[in-house]
């Protein structure tokens, strides 16, 4: 199932995100009043920014592919 492999993909992905991708989104999660139960902090803030990195990779990933098509075009 296609989403099972993205999830999986999320996942292994949010563990290369850096501390100003975790600042970042604490910054917009408390901006936007979401906030953890007191216990899952942690895992929140990881959450948070495991989404955030997979969403810079996937956006890399089509600009690559925009590219790949209008060089294709070109020749």
């Amino acid at each position: 199932m296609k989403i099972k492999r993205e999830v999986k993909e999320a996942v292994k992905l949010g563990q290369n995100a850096n501390l100003e991708e975790m600042v970042f989104c604490r910054a917009m999660a408390d901006a936007y009043g979401c906030k953890p139960l007191s216990s899952d902090k942690d895992n929140f803030n990881f959450f948070l920014s495991a989404i955030f990195h997979y969403g810079k990779i996937q956006g890399i990933r089509q600009e690559r592919s925009k590219r790949r098509t209008r060089h294709a075009k070109n020749i």
